[in-house]
C-alpha cells in the first residue's frame, strides 16, 4: 500500500489549555501548506546521521510534517504515521488530516515524515526500474547495477535499513519533546513499528497496525501462496454475487486455463513490444488483488484472457508501471533483512508449486545479488514481545498480509486485539464507510486500550459489486 510533507514554536497553533511539549530547535518547524491542503500547518527538517554509529559523519535531512492538535483540553502524545513499501514517503497524505481524517487531531498532533531514502529525505530512486513495462522483468541487471553505482556516489546504501529508520523515529520523538508517542503503521510501516517496540520498548504509549507483517518474515517468500489464497476468495465472492456468477460461471477454470497457457507459451499481441508471459502477468494480477477498485474488475479480465482476449488486461497496464516507491530504498531494506535469507528449499516448498510460481522470488533474489551488501540488525529479525496496547486491523481479502500474520503478532502481545475487516484488501480504501476503520483506531488511541472497542460499524464496510 502506497501513499505522499514539523517553526520553532507551535503553541500558538494549539488549542488553549494544551499541555503540549515543545519541539527542540533542531527541528526548525515553519508554517506551510500540504500539497492539496488549505490549512496552515508546520513543516520542517530534522538532520540525523546517515550512519547512526558514526554521528560525526555525513548527515541527511528527514522531511517532516506536523499537523497540530485542534480540539480543546489536555494534549495526548502525538501519533507518528509509518508508511509502507518500504520506499513510500509518508508526507503526501498530509491533506487527509485536514479533511476526512481530521478527527485524529482532536486530542493530539499527527506527525508524518518521509522515511530516509524516500520522498524528500535523500530519496534513493531507480528511475529505470520504477518506470518500466508491465510486460517486462521487474529488475534487469544493467538497470539495478547502474542505479546502485549512481546512488553510491551520494549515499551509503548499507545505512538505509529498518534499524536506521527506527532510530530516525526516535530522533523525531526526542525532537518533539515527548517521552512517549503513539504509532500508526501500514504494511512495511507495521514492521518499522514492531522494530521500534523492540529497540525502544518504553517509548510507545499505543500502536495501531494495518496490513501487518511479522518481524522475521522473509519477503517475498509467501507472496505467491498468499495470492493463491486471495484468488480463491475472489472466486468464492464471485460465486456469491448473482450477476458475477452469471457472467463468469467458472472463474477457477478460467484462471487455470490462462495461467497454464502463458506458462507453456508466451502470447504475442500485435502492436505490443513484448509478449505476455506468465510471470509478469501473474505479478500484475497479484497487485490488482491488493486494491478493491482493481480487484472488482478481475473476474472479467481473467475470463476474457482465458478466451484469448487480453485487451482488458493490456488496457489496465498500458503506460507501464509507475512505482511510488523509491526502489533503491526498497532493495536496501529488503535485500539484507528478507530476500537474502530465503533458501532454495524454501522457494521450492512455498512458491514453486503455486499458480503464481516463483517469478517474483526469482526476480527479487536476482536484484539482491546485484545490490549493495549490507548486514541486518539481528534484533529486528525475530518476533517482538510487548505489553504495549496494540490494535491490529486486518483485511479479510488482503493478498499480501493475511490475517494469520496479524494473529501471530498478537499472540506475543497480551494487550492486543485483531480486528478483521472482511472485505478489505491490502490497501485500506474502496469500501463503504471507510471512516469506520479510522473511528475504531481513534477510539483505541483515546484510552490506549483494546478493551470495550465499538466495532459495530464493521458490518457497513461493504465492497462495490463486481464489474460484469
Amino acid at each position: 500500500m502506497r501513499f505522499a510533507t514539523i517553526g520553532l514554536i507551535i503553541l500558538a497553533a494549539l488549542a488553549g489549555g494544551s499541555t503540549a511539549a515543545q519541539p527542540s530547535a533542531a527541528l526548525n518547524l515553519k508554517p506551510c501548506r500540504a500539497p492539496g491542503g488549505n490549512e496552515v500547518i508546520q513543516c520542517g527538517r530534522l538532520e540525523v546521521p546517515e550512519n547512526w554509529r558514526r554521528p560525526g559523519g555525513r548527515r541527511i535531512g528527514l522531511n517532516i510534517v506536523y499537523l497540530p492538535k485542534i480540539g480543546p483540553g489536555p494534549e495526548q502524545a502525538p501519533v507518528i504515521w509509518l508508511d509502507g513499501g518500504p520506499g513510500i514517503p509518508g508526507t503526501p497524505g498530509a491533506a487527509l488530516y485536514e479533511g476526512p481524517l481530521k478527527f485524529h487531531r482532536e486530542r493530539r498532533a499527527v506527525v508524518l515524515f518521509d522515511q530516509r531514502g524516500t520522498g524528500q529525505s535523500n530519496p534513493l530512486h531507480c528511475p529505470k526500474t520504477e518506470n518500466r513495462s508491465a510486460l517486462g522483468d521487474m529488475w534487469i541487471s544493467a538497470n539495478v547495477t547502474a542505479c546502485r553505482r549512481d546512488l553510491e556516489a551520494r549515499a551509503d546504501l548499507g545505512q538505509y535499513t529498518t534499524d536506521a529508520a527506527t532510530r530516525d523515529v526516535d530522533a523525531i520523538r526526542s525532537a518533539l519533546g515527548w517521552p512517549k508517542i503513539d504509532l500508526m503503521g501500514l504494511s512495511y510501516g507495521t514492521m518499522l513499528a514492531q522494530a521500534y517496540l523492540k529497540l525502544y520498548p518504553d517509548r510507545v504509549r499505543a500502536a495501531a497496525l494495518m496490513g501487518s507483517v511479522p518481524l522475521g518474515e522473509k519477503l517475498p517468500l509467501h507472496h505467491a501462496a498468499n495470492a493463491d489464497a486471495s484468488l480463491r476468495d475472489l472466486f468464492a465472492d464471485c460465486r456469491a454475487e448473482a450477476a458475477c456468477i452469471r457472467a463468469f460461471p467458472d472463474l477457477a477454470a478460467d484462471w487455470s486455463r490462462v495461467i497454464g497457457r502463458l506458462r507453456d507459451h508466451p502470447v504475442t499481441i500485435a502492436g505490443e513490444a513484448e509478449p505476455i508471459r506468465a510471470g509478469p502477468f501473474g505479478e500484475a494480477i497479484r497487485g490488482k488483488l491488493n486494491v478493491i477498485f482493481t480487484r472488482q474488475v478481475l473476474p472479467g479480465m481473467i475470463h476474457s484472457a482465458a478466451g484469448g482476449d487480453f485487451a482488458p488486461f493490456l488496457a489496465s497496464v498500458r503506460g507501464g508501471v509507475r512505482e511510488l516507491e523509491a526502489d533503491g530504498l526498497y532493495l536496501s531494506v529488503t535485500c539484507p533483512e528478507d530476500t537474502r535469507r530465503i533458501t532454495p528449499s524454501e522457494i521450492e516448498r512455498e512458491a514453486a508449486h503455486t499458480s503464481f510460481g516463483r517469478y517474483r522470488i526469482d526476480q527479487q533474489t536476482a536484484a539482491c545479488r546485484w545490490w549493495a551488501p549490507a548486514v541486518a540488525n539481528p534484533a529486528i529479525l525475530t518476533p517482538v514481545r510487548s505489553n504495549v496496547p496494540v490494535l491490529l486491523m486486518s483485511g479479510g481479502r488482503d493478498a499480501t498480509t493475511p490475517t494469520a500474520w496479524a494473529r501471530a503478532i498478537a499472540a506475543r502481545m497480551p494487550r492486543s486485539r485483531v480486528v478483521v475487516i472482511a472485505a478489505m484488501t491490502h490497501l485500506p480504501d474502496g469500501l463503504a464507510n471507510m471512516e469506520c476503520l479510522d473511528r475504531i483506531m481513534d477510539g483505541f488511541f483515546a484510552k490506549a486500550s483494546v478493551d470495550g472497542l465499538d466495532t459495530s460499524c464493521l458490518a457497513t464496510m461493504t465492497p462495490p459489486p463486481f464489474k460484469t
